[in-house]
């Protein structure tokens, strides 16, 4: 990954509200959990 798109993953972070972010950081973990799930 190049600096220029690690900078715009920075800017759309920082341009959503706490919360938003909050509920896509639980959405991944649901997501990493099922994918989980199917490799065991």
């Amino acid at each position: 990954m190049d600096s220029a798109t690690v900078q715009d993953i920075c800017y759309q972070i920082e341009k959503f509200e706490f919360e938003d972010l909050f509920a896509i950081l639980s959405k991944i973990e649901e997501i990493v959990n099922e994918r989980t799930k199917v490799i065991d």
